[in-house]
């Protein structure tokens, strides 16, 4: 069964893709010439600037016009491709420049549109353009539509800020500003982001980041997910490995308070996934299980390895036994129990807090028994 977080990733190819038509109406002789000219670093006269402004004034009204899906995905392929690929030529610098005038239009009258699949369509393709353009001066499009209600407008919208590019581009200036609205914008979407996708965009921002905000970001995007697992709430499980890479690089480069607040939270996160597998052996999905046992497999290799400073495979040698009480004592093993400290406190000395009495705690929260709703045999969920 696919769920429902799956299916954005299906239609995130479905907006990238499409079927190309034969012709358009746009001219690109004129703008393919000039981007050739000042490839590197070549200046631009006042015809040249008319020239991309003319094309942006053209593909976008031909955009504009057009009732055919597909010739909107190849009109917004064409914008994307005639960007300039030096980011100091003056040559993309004008491309973005009109780019911001002719989105802003082009926005505006979509969003005057009746409601209907080609609207949806053309807003999400304006931002996957965005998100494509990779600049930070467009990114008041992305910001406005943070809370859509349409999950793959919310996945582009945060696609088109987190960029890589983009995130390099928010250091000093006026962007230094920029990245502090973005960074106060996520704090608030993710507290309603129910996309795992798009959590792990947003803390994977974060973790690029360097202010002190941005490290409180990712740590709430943990916390999240920490929460849907104690609720039995969590879907696409497989993105917890992202999460703990994440979580991983941040405790190797942090100390004092901040590395003992990261383990806690990679521990937490990683004993949940372990817990979820076990005690939702009879409830659990096919589907679930094997994204928790990719998890737990590849996050022992590649970061408990690397954390441990040795290679690690004792889980993954209990899931090939499929014993879960040997499962269960290899995660006290690594991450602790009632009576004794796992590795990785001992490794890198750290607990879960204190207890009432003042002792500390050992051992990660027990994730609860699943819900009633979720103890029904998959024959009776399904009806076969």
């Amino acid at each position: 069964m696919i769920k429902k977080s799956q299916f954005l990733s299906i239609f995130v190819l479905i907006s990238i893709l499409g079927t190309v038509p034969s012709a358009l109406a746009v001219d690109t002789e004129l703008i393919d010439v000039l981007r050739q000219r000042t490839l590197n670093s070549g200046s631009l006269t006042a015809g040249d600037v008319e020239t991309i402004d003319t094309f942006w004034n053209e593909a976008t009204e031909e955009l504009l016009l057009s009732n055919d899906f597909s010739e909107v995905v190849t009109i917004r392929t064409m914008l994307s491709a005639h960007r300039g690929t030096n980011e100091l030529s003056q040559y993309t610098s004008s491309y973005i420049t009109s780019a911001q005038k002719y989105l802003d239009s082009v926005f505006d009258e979509v969003k005057g549109w009746d409601l209907s699949l080609l609207k949806r369509h053309t807003e999400r393709n304006l931002l996957i353009l965005v998100a494509e353009l990779q600049s930070t001066e467009l990114a008041d499009f992305a910001l406005d539509r943070l809370e859509n209600d349409n999950s793959l407008i919310r996945y582009w919208a945060v696609k088109a800020l987190t960029d890589p590019k983009v995130a390099s581009q928010l250091g000093a200036g006026s962007n230094a500003e920029l990245a502090d609205r973005i960074i106060q914008r996520f704090q608030k979407v993710a507290q309603k982001e129910n996309q795992s996708v798009i959590l792990n965009m947003i803390a994977a921002f974060a973790s690029r980041m360097d202010q002190p905000e941005a490290k409180q970001l990712l740590l709430k995007v943990a916390d999240l997910r920490i929460e849907a697992y104690k609720n039995w709430t969590v879907e696409n499980e497989v993105s917890e490995a992202t999460l703990l890479k994440l979580l991983s690089n941040e405790i190797t480069g942090r100390s004092g308070e901040q590395k003992i607040t990261l383990l806690r939270k990679f521990a937490r996160l990683y004993s949940f996934v372990m817990q979820r597998y076990i005690a939702g052996a009879e409830v659990l999905d096919d589907n679930s299980k094997h994204q928790l046992v990719s998890v737990m497999v590849e996050v022992e290799q590649v970061v408990l390895s690397r954390l441990l400073d040795m290679p690690q495979s004792a889980i993954k040698r209990a899931i090939e036994k499929e014993d879960f009480s040997v499962l269960q004592r290899e995660h006290d093993t690594l991450l602790g129990s009632t009576v004794r400290v796992g590795a990785l406190g001992r490794e890198f000395n750290f607990d879960y807090g204190k207890s009432s009495s003042g002792r500390p705690i050992t051992a990660p929260q027990k994730l609860t028994s699943p819900p009633e709703d979720l103890l029904k045999p998959a024959s009776e969920e399904t009806g076969s």
